[in-house]
């Protein structure tokens, strides 16, 4: 089984599977056992595919007639960019071409996770077990059988997370080169998944500016050669603004550069009396007892003076926390957009908080933790079984069911982690990335079908890595003993 469990059998095992599955699903599957959700094609009815398949036919046909010029691969529509590519050399308008794209997608996300999973537990054919579940969950099929955005979307992550995680890794083994190399990992995945979503930049720019304070404190205080300590920190540095420059092109709208743009922060305005307040601070303390001694004889004065300091601290709060509004704002404005054109919870079952506005900061703090439940638990048991819109939704509702069921099972696993206190810094990492994406997608969208595919890239760092310790104690250790 050891030789067995190797990333390049990962790669094998996840492209083959994937490929037959894709042929089976458009071939066989929809057409003559769905026929009902089947657009024709191998397409799903009703989802966001067919609009990418007939903007990347349309492209395609731009393409041969006026060469590579009209080829887009950013915006709304960013990976009808990728399928147009694929139409326009082979000549085929057809979803099928896509499969080895989507199978190699498929594949190398299943290698990283692989690479993860064995940076926490340290054991290769539990890792293995960790990523075949990422192969074969049903959920995945949604993508990687279709034309979709996610399969390029999870690539992207978990490429960002692997590069800083492996440059610790290869720098405490000495080996500078490929630590340097592997700088363009974070880059290039933050590149993906940005193309695919722009409303994520911010989120990306945050966590990489946070990951390089905390990566290069980790850095100065571990490593002793002062040489390899200048390189690293400056690499991750080197990091940082690559992706801030890139996602300027990228996504102007919600990149960090544009956001603390002066011209950009509005904030209400301190009022007077907190400046009087700040003017009494810097005078002669002898003026400012004075004026304390006479608050005090008169006690109405006094009162209604604390009760104004009172109201002059709630409102430097709130101006405080509308410092952080903007950098929220790509997560707002898709939350709002999304109850906007898909309506109330009347409307769609799936819909969650839809009648929560989330618009401030203070107001995504306060709603924190009712984030945390839902995008870790939902959809709730009590939802599992419940008729659906249409046949397709309920299919999904039944394919989520039994996903839910495996994701609680692997959160004991997760706790196992914790509790044992396995973890060292790196791998609190990959936790807490998982963790802090999953709240801002649930922050973002009020739907829980949509979240359980959106966060799909994240969840998977836990459920895989929770199955994976799970297999280690329950199955290969009693092997081992026998």
């Amino acid at each position: 089984m050891l030789r067995i469990a190797s990333a390049k059998n990962i790669f094998i095992f996840s492209f083959v599977y994937t490929s037959i599955v894709s042929i089976l699903f458009q071939f066989v599957v929809l057409p003559i056992f769905l026929p009902e959700i089947h657009e024709g094609g191998g397409l799903f009815k009703g989802f966001d595919m067919n609009t990418y398949h007939y903007q990347a036919s349309k492209m395609a046909y731009l393409i041969d007639e006026g060469g590579l010029s009209n080829l887009k691969i950013n915006g709304s529509g960013s990976i009808a960019g990728f399928a147009a590519f694929f139409y326009y050399i082979t000549g085929v308008h057809e979803i099928y071409i896509l499969i080895p794209f989507n199978a190699l997608l498929h594949s190398l996300s299943a290698v990283l996770i692989y690479y993860l999973i064995n940076l926490v537990i340290c054991d290769k054919v539990s890792a293995f077990f960790g990523a075949t579940i990422f192969i074969i969950l049903p959920t995945s099929m949604f993508w990687y059988t279709q034309i979709h955005k996610d399969g390029l979307f999870i690539l992207g992550i978990f490429l960002f997370i692997y590069g800083f995680i492996g440059i610790l890794k290869y720098s405490f083994n000495g080996k500078i080169i490929p630590t340097l190399a592997i700088l363009m990992f974070p880059l290039f995945g933050n590149t993906l998944s940005v193309l695919m979503r722009p409303y994520y930049a911010t989120v990306s720019e945050i966590i990489t500016i946070v990951f390089t304070l905390i990566f290069s404190i980790y850095i100065f205080f571990k490593i002793d050669e002062n040489r390899k300590k200048i390189l690293l920190i400056l690499g991750f540095i080197f990091v940082t603004l690559s992706i801030l420059i890139c996602n300027i092109f990228i996504s102007n709208q919600h990149s960090i550069v544009n956001i603390v743009n002066p011209t950009n922060l509005k904030f209400n305005k301190v009022s007077p009396s907190i400046e009087v307040i700040s003017e009494q601070i810097e005078s002669p303390i002898e003026v400012i007892s004075e004026q304390i001694e006479s608050q005090i004889l008169n006690v109405n004065h006094s009162e209604n003076f604390i009760n104004h300091f009172k109201l002059e601290l709630e409102h430097l709060a709130q101006n405080a926390t509308k410092i952080l509004d903007p950098f929220v704002s790509g997560l707002t404005t898709r939350r709002i957009k999304y109850i906007r054109k898909h309506g109330d919870a009347s409307e769609n079952f799936s819909n969650i908080d839809n009648d929560i506005k989330l618009v401030s900061f203070s107001d995504i703090l306060l709603y924190a933790p009712r984030a945390v439940q839902i995008g870790l638990t939902a959809p709730f048991p009590n939802k599992w079984f419940s008729p659906g819109s249409s046949q397709a939704t309920s299919m999904f509702k039944l394919i989520n069911a039994f996903e839910m069921m495996l994701y609680y099972l692997s959160f004991i696993g997760v706790i196992i982690i914790i509790m044992k206190n396995e973890m060292v810094f790196i791998h609190r990492i990959i936790i807490t990335y998982a963790f802090i994406n999953i709240i801002a997608f649930t922050i973002a969208i009020p739907n829980i079908g949509t979240l359980h595919r959106i966060r799909y890239g994240f969840v998977m760092l836990i459920v895989c890595l929770g199955c994976a310790q799970l297999y280690k104690l329950l199955i290969k250790n009693k092997r081992d003993v026998y």
